[in-house]
């Protein structure tokens, strides 16, 4: 049977999609004809409804792991069901398992949701597309049937993941890059043209409240896959596309049962092996940062760290769940303190029940790690998003304070003055982040982390002189703890504002935002203009 997989992304420049990629070559494994198509907010859905009558697929898939794109997915499903497309349509991805039942009450035009993991279940859809009656013994499946909803049993996660054929990958690029500054765009298009996602496992070990990863797999640990088996895949992307950036997408890159860390130094002994020469990137937990395994991973590549702190307030890790205590943060921090690589930090600020004490104390431990810990990474602070289904969004609904609408919740923080300094923020400066509105980031972020990885990739054995435009590594870094030094006088100055006398959240916040919003942009040129002065071949 044919088959359109649509991946809906949020408008990422080259997108290999992991989730499609991996249903499309376990279809095609059994025989069945896939097509894939990547849609994002500037795609032209016209077009795309003319290509779907022209082909006349009998099922459309659309992948929507993000909340942030679950409108567009919907808007685009609706649209193919009033143009008279008669195609059966489904769902699949963290947030249609998550709340597969509210879309399918709200939305009639969804015909079928997979629930987690999807490459079985949708092959058994396929295979018995045609008998209805059988799809009750399809596990992991929702769809309608006889105006009702059916939720059948759940299924068993695939327990060895080696089984599954490399995904599939379609590139993609938009030649005219609307990224800035623009003497860039050679080097934005070399490195987007060689770099590629790569999954070494699913699942995370982790419980946080806030996540819905442990929902999507029915609380399932972490499952990995072999270190011959994921190199396999790298050295494939290697020779065939000419990958030489990998960034592991995993929820986690780190096996808790691994003491020895022994798969990651196998890891990095068959990159060697194989001469395999790539840098690449992961996400992992505080109590998972290990000087001497770094260091190692460091010598075959590894240039960037994501290290998921989130709080170093006691009460917002509890909240959090996170099972980390504020000292194992302190102490990933001094671990990566002393190694020459470029990490990030996971930093919530702000939460339903953050206090004004507990914004400063979180200030005054960002301002420590640029002073003691060597911190370099443009600062990226957070507003906690809420998901549906997890442990912190049920929290938040038993006790009535849980706000907006299904899927996008939201919450008034309890302290006045912590709900004025997040709004006078978020509102003056979420149109220039080029993020979701919670995401709260110091000017240039996008670009200086960008810059980060070009001072790694230029050194690569195969990049030839001239091919990427960069700034030297202590540029970088110099330039990154400008702009969060200027941020956190930003905040401070908004703070200093809330603490004066007579202060009251029914204070009109117009002339405040507008005065942040001028600041940013203006600070937002200056980088921009010093980037585009001393970049250098």
């Amino acid at each position: 049977m044919k088959i359109l997989l649509v991946e809906v992304h949020k408008g990422l420049h080259i997108w290999n999609g992991l989730g499609v990629g991996y249903l499309s070559s376990y279809l095609v494994r059994y025989g069945h004809e896939v097509d894939l198509q990547f849609l994002n907010f500037d795609s032209n859905i016209d077009e795309f409804i003319s290509i779907l009558k022209e082909k006349e697929y009998p099922i459309i898939g659309f992948s929507a792991s993000y909340y942030i794109v679950l409108d567009l997915t919907l808007s685009i499903m609706k649209r193919i069901k009033e143009e008279g497309i008669k195609s059966f349509l489904i769902m699949g991805g963290h947030t249609p398992t998550s709340c597969f039942d509210r879309i399918m009450e709200c939305f009639p035009f969804v015909d079928s949701i997979v629930l987690g993991e999807g490459e079985k279940t949708l092959l058994e859809l396929l295979d018995k597309f045609n008998q209805i009656e059988t799809w009750k013994n399809i596990e992991g499946l929702a769809f309608r049937f006889n105006g009702e909803i059916v939720e059948t049993s759940p299924r068993s996660l695939i327990s060895d993941l080696n089984t599954l054929p490399y995904p599939h990958r379609k590139k993609l690029m938009k030649e005219e890059l609307p990224l800035e500054p623009l003497c860039l765009r050679e080097t934005i298009l070399y490195a987007f043209k060689r770099r590629m996602m790569v999954s070494a496992s699913r699942g995370c070990y982790g419980r946080c409240s806030f996540c819905s990863v442990y929902h999507f797999y029915n609380f399932n640990l972490r499952r990995g896959r072999t270190v011959e088996n994921v190199v396999g895949e790298i050295e494939e992307l290697f020779k065939k596309y000419g990958a030489r950036i990998i960034a592991f997408n995993d929820d986690n890159f780190f096996v808790p049962h691994d003491k020895g860390k022994i798969w990651y130094y196998d890891f990095a002994d068959e990159l060697e092996r194989r001469d395999i020469h790539i840098i690449f990137n992961f996400q992992c937990r505080p109590n998972d940062v290990d000087y001497d395994l770094f260091t190692r991973l460091k010598e075959v590549g590894l240039h960037n760290i994501f290290v998921g702190t989130e709080s170093f307030i006691p009460r917002s890790l509890k909240l959090f769940r996170k099972a980390i205590t504020v000292e194992m943060n302190m102490k990933s921090l001094e671990i990566m303190s002393r190694m020459d690589l470029d990490f990030q930090v996971g930093l919530i600020v702000f939460e339903p029940f953050t206090t004004f004490d507990e914004v400063k104390e979180s200030l005054s431990v960002i301002n420590l790690l640029y002073e003691k810990y060597n911190y370099a990474s443009p600062l990226w602070i957070e507003r906690l998003r809420i998901y549906h289904g997890t442990k912190i969004q049920k929290m938040l609904e038993n006790k009535g304070i849980l706000e907006g609408v299904f899927p996008y919740y939201s919450y008034k923080i309890q302290d006045e003055k912590v709900n004025t300094l997040s709004k006078v923020i978020i509102e003056a400066i979420s149109s220039y982040t080029g993020t979701e509105k919670d995401s709260m980031l110091a000017p240039q972020t996008g670009n200086l982390n960008f810059l980060w990885g070009t001072t790694y990739l230029k050194d690569l054995p195969d990049v030839k002189k001239g091919d990427i435009k960069y700034l030297p590594r202590n540029r970088v870094r110099e330039l990154s703890i400008e702009t969060s030094q200027f941020f956190l006088i930003l905040l401070y100055e908004v703070i200093d504002f809330i603490e004066k006398p007579g202060f009251s959240p029914d204070i009109p916040l117009e002339k405040l935002i507008s005065n942040v919003r001028e600041q940013y942009i203006r600070e937002n040129r200056r980088i921009r203009k010093i980037i585009e002065k001393e970049l250098v071949m």
